[in-house]
């Protein structure tokens, strides 16, 4: 009888494992949804606004598109279908394919805990590491877009010149 309370607490520790490793499949997940979907420097937003001074009509109505939605219900369902393989390899490795209740609790507490501690932090910086990564594309684009500008300005200028300039006819 005793060996049974020595495998339990030994699978309990080993099965917070998988619910660290599905809290860093989360956060991968989710990291991808605040890149596409982060609204705090969007630089397509700031060019439209710098060089072609065309903006959304109301910038607090966030517009989902219908390709947004079905990439996160895709997302969705291939984060359940890892989770459901990783708990069922679990359980047939560690286990021996006994379903305990217990066993996916501790996988679901160790999820939690990943979330509430170092998954905090890692959301934290990568909103401040896209957000830098946002700014450096801006300015580049930036770097690139008024020199191009300058140029077709003056290019325009040119040719409105050479249009107005007095044709002489030529003499026969």
């Amino acid at each position: 009888m005793t060996e049974f309370f020595y495998d339990s607490c030994s699978l309990i520790l080993q099965f917070l494992i998988p619910g660290v490793f599905l809290g860093i499949v989360y956060d991968v997940f989710r990291l991808s949804r605040i890149a596409r979907n982060d609204k705090t420097f969007d630089p397509k937003n700031a060019i439209q606004k710098r060089f072609f001074r065309k903006t959304e009509s109301d910038p607090k109505k966030k517009k989902r598109h219908c390709g947004d939605t079905a990439i996160i219900w895709v997302e969705d369902i291939f984060f359940f279908l890892i989770v459901a393989l990783t708990e069922i390899l679990m359980l047939f490795q560690l286990n021996g394919g006994e379903i305990r209740i217990y066993c996916l609790l501790f996988s679901a507490i160790g999820f939690v805990i990943y979330q509430k501690s170092i998954g905090n932090l890692l959301i934290f910086l990568s909103k401040r590491i896209i957000y830098f990564i946002r700014r450096i594309l801006y300015i580049l684009a930036c770097a690139i877009l008024i020199p191009s500008f300058w140029i077709i300005r003056i290019l325009k200028k040119l040719i409105s010149f050479i249009r107005k300039s007095p044709t002489v006819p030529p003499e026969i």
